[in-house]
């Protein structure tokens, strides 16, 4: 599995993963929409953290930097 997320997505990815899962915490919108918040801020933290997302293999694109074990 190799790296396909670059730095600056990495940090996008964590703020709005982080967002996602505070506002399901703090709001009350349902248990359905609570779940998909969470689940969608949970799977954006993973990806930063692993630098791999299937979205991007599957479509072919690289947001990591040229030389860095891309």
């Amino acid at each position: 599995m190799k790296a396909n997320v670059g730095t600056t997505d990495k940090a996008m990815r964590i703020s709005i993963g982080l967002i996602l899962m505070m506002v399901a915490i703090i709001t009350s919108m349902g248990t359905t929409l609570t779940v998909i918040f969470m689940t969608a801020g949970i799977v954006s933290l993973l990806t930063s953290i692993f630098g791999f997302c299937l979205l991007y293999r599957l479509i072919g694109i690289h947001t990591c930097e040229m030389g860095k074990n891309c």
